[in-house]
């Protein structure tokens, strides 16, 4: 089973210097959002709501692009990292979100 879960962060403040990167931590990987689509794509159910690779990067990807520098950081979690005590180890987790969300280095 895939899960591609939104996450959703406040815009920051307009006072604020304008930051790029992913979150200090783990797994955050910067991306483009073509890579992003190219990578979370295979990896979807049959049943998902998207006609082809296109339509999903344009309509479910491209929105986490927020400063529209076409870059977002995609977080990749199995599910051993999950729930260790689970036995459903196929289970993969997508956590997409732009660049400019609690990035670690200014710009």
């Amino acid at each position: 089973m895939i899960a591609l879960t939104a996450v959703i962060v406040p815009a920051a403040g307009a006072s604020a210097d304008s930051k790029t990167g992913c979150p200090v931590g783990t797994g955050w990987n910067e991306m483009t959002v073509e890579d992003v689509a190219a990578r979370v794509w295979p990896a979807l159910l049959d049943q998902s709501p998207w006609e082809d690779e296109a339509d999903f990067r344009e309509s479910a990807v491209r929105p986490y692009d927020r400063n529209g520098d076409g870059w977002i950081c995609l977080k990749i979690q199995w599910g051993e990292e999950l729930n260790p005590n689970s036995h459903w180890y196929g289970v993969e987790q997508f956590l997409p979100r732009d660049n400019t969300s609690n990035a670690s280095n200014a710009t």
